[in-house]
């Protein structure tokens, strides 16, 4: 509403109803209004950027963490106060506060006496159990950084990782000597069994540098991983921002269940050791079946859970599968790695009261120390789908920005910036990167780190999450840059263009993401020939589930790559003809699951499957074909063809139960 007198505007009122508009939102853009109405053209444009900064400062949290210790310490008054507690749990036993103490000790002083100086890197490539800890713990007590690689990586991975960090160590019992890197290679078994105490027992560990930390290796838009460093400061400070807001306690028990690779492991590790807690080192085999992991959760009373949304899906349908409920122990659940589809949640809140356990979403990345947000999910939460990630942390900050690096309003998309007391050092030996990615903001001084990550802010300070800028994606918590998989495929010879993308074909459900690869090449590849090259440069999550050899790449009018007829060639017919006269299921629920066009005796882990589809397919066949049918028997027997020849041995008796 607009009052003049004689031509001159007195007065503007706006006015909005509150289910349109809240009323902050109006509120800035009557400010930014007026704004534009009392400026003159000599006026600069920092004008406008220190107003924009000044309208958002109130939904930037400021830090407020004071700190006067560090990660050592603080392990070192956990151990004094819990000495004789189980610290560590694996397959082979347990280990006390103390043990801990001594012998991660021990692993730092023979590393010194091997030479290990401060500041030196580590690469540790062991399996993962209570010793892969107690190494991890001994890097940072001789004042250096622990790089954990899976043992399972393709050597030429391993092998880069060693390179392009400089490592001077390298910890593991792998038979390969990767004598092109320049390093120093030491038996785990020497670190951790050693017999002649008295030579290095007078050697004194040297005082805590923040330098000291760990590098985790991410996916590069470059084609190449990347190492991310961040410092040990970094650990207690998310440990200090988590543990009084989700009560973490010494009585608390927790799994390492992802990967020591995968970020949100340092979560697990230090989150329970830094708390006095109990941790259960989950080896590899058992956290990728899903029941095995199931059991152990009870055996264990496991009372802390971290998963991403995929494998906290699967894990509820086998608890659903059981009469009564029997995860009675768990009283919180930590969901991160990937976008959380509330709704999916029901099966859990039917059967555990949101007072006895909490559920808790979290937004996070490798370069900000694991966890940025957090948001609390409760029962009158799951009727939609959020895409709310909550707030920042104590101690951490977000600011959307625009393309320009300007503030964007509350309720403007654009890209998520982070600060605060989570940014990771930089990226190791990438400079450039580094600085793109890290940036020193010139008008406050302030370091933030560009995530790529698109999202807007609320009014409350929340954050909505609405994916991102590049061509990065998550899938099961891990995070791929596409283009790192299509560059190595170009480099496979004849092979002359390539597309990779995303195939989700159940309603957006995660676990069902699959990669699919469509390249021209004059030689006849197939889907395996191509799967099994990439397994020498590649992960095995990040190789594709089908790799598609086509005689031309199809283009929309707008010369983009036309992916939906890609995927809708390859995947109709949907049913194969020899589903429908079969005589039973098996076929079309392969086909189901996987979302995608398979023949009879097509592998369903070389279809695309995994360990969280596995459970899926079956519950579906525990519904559909027989309710006694169970996962080695899947394992065993995984097309379904050689499922459908099992069966009818059982049904004679030709199978021993």
């Amino acid at each position: 509403m607009i009052l003049e007198h004689e031509g001159t505007v007195q007065t503007l009122t706006l006015q909005a109803s509150n289910e349109t508009i809240d009323s902050n939102v109006l509120q800035q853009f009557g400010i930014l209004l007026e704004h534009f109405l009392t400026t003159t053209h000599n006026d600069s444009d920092s004008s406008m950027i220190q107003l924009l900064n000044e309208l958002m400062t109130p939904y930037i949290r400021r830090n407020n963490l004071f700190i006067q210790e560090n990660v050592l310490d603080r392990l070192k008054t956990i151990v004094q106060r819990y000495p004789h507690k189980v610290a560590l749990s694996d397959k082979q036993g347990d280990i006390t506060y103390e043990e801990l103490e001594q012998r991660s000790d021990l692993v730092a002083r023979y590393l010194i006496q091997q030479g290990f100086k401060t500041e030196d890197m580590a690469v540790i490539s062991v399996n993962q159990d209570n010793e892969l800890i107690l190494l991890m713990i001994g890097v940072i007590k001789a004042g250096g950084v622990y790089i954990p690689v899976d043992p399972n990586y393709p050597m030429d991975r391993i092998s880069f990782i060693l390179k392009d960090s400089g490592a001077k160590f390298f910890i593991s019992s792998l038979s390969n000597n990767f004598q092109e890197a320049n390093h120093v290679k030491i038996n785990p078994t020497d670190l951790l069994q050693q017999t002649n105490l008295e030579q290095i027992n007078d050697i004194h560990l040297p005082s805590y540098t923040s330098q000291s930390g760990y590098v985790i290796y991410t996916s590069g838009t470059s084609g190449v991983p990347k190492g991310v460093k961040v410092s040990s400061d970094n650990i207690l400070s998310l440990i200090e921002a988590t543990q009084k807001e989700f009560g973490l306690l010494p009585n608390d028990v927790w799994t390492m269940f992802h990967s020591s690779s995968f970020d949100f492991s340092v979560w697990e590790m230090w989150g329970s050791l830094l708390t006095g807690a109990k941790l259960v080192v989950v080896a590899r085999e058992t956290a990728t079946s899903l029941y095995d992991f199931y059991d152990l959760l009870i055996e264990h009373k496991v009372t802390v859970l971290n998963q991403t949304p995929s494998s906290f899906y699967a894990l509820q349908n086998i608890e659903s599968e059981q009469r009564i409920p029997r995860l009675n122990s768990i009283r919180l659940i930590i969901f991160g790695g990937e976008a959380l589809d509330n709704t999916k949640l029901k099966k859990w809140f039917q059967r555990y009261s949101s007072s006895k356990c909490r559920l808790v979403n979290m937004y996070g990345i490798t370069e900000t120390t694991v966890h940025v947000t957090y948001q609390n999910i409760l029962k009158r939460n799951l009727d939609t789908i959020s895409q709310s990630i909550g707030v920042p942390l104590n101690g951490w900050k977000i600011s959307i920005r625009d393309q320009y690096e300007m503030p964007c309003l509350l309720g403007v998309e654009g890209e998520i910036w982070v600060g605060g007391l989570g940014l990771a050092n930089g990226y190791l030996n990438r400079e450039e990167l580094t600085t793109e990615k890290f940036i020193i903001e010139k008008t406050s001084g302030e370091r933030w780190y560009k995530s790529g990550d698109l999202g807007r802010m609320k009014s409350d300070g929340s954050i909505d999450y609405l994916g991102r800028i590049d061509s990065q994606v998550k899938i099961r918590g891990y995070r791929i840059e596409l283009d790192e998989i299509k560059k190595q495929i170009i480099r496979i010879s004849g092979v002359h263009d390539v597309v990779v993308t995303v195939h989700n074909p159940n309603n957006n459900a995660d676990e069902h993401k699959q990669i699919f690869a469509f390249f021209e090449s004059n030689i006849d590849y197939s889907s395996n020939d191509i799967k099994d090259i990439l397994l020498k440069e590649l992960p095995s999550y990040m190789i594709p589930s089908k790799a598609v050899r086509v005689k031309k790449i199809p283009l929309t009018i707008n010369g983009k790559v036309d992916f939906k007829k890609l995927i809708d060639e390859q995947n109709e017919p949907y049913q194969s003809e020899s589903a429908s006269n079969s005589g039973d299921d098996l076929l079309e629920i392969w086909c189901k699951i996987l979302g995608q066009r398979i023949g009879e005796d097509d592998n369903f882990f070389e279809s695309g499957g995994n360990s969280l589809l596995a459970v899926s397919l079956l519950t579906e066949l525990k519904q559909k074909v027989n309710p006694n049918i169970m996962l080695k028997d899947l394992y065993l027997n995984s097309s379904p063809n050689s499922m459908r020849a099992f069966l009818k041995q059982k049904e004679l008796g030709e199978v021993k139960v």
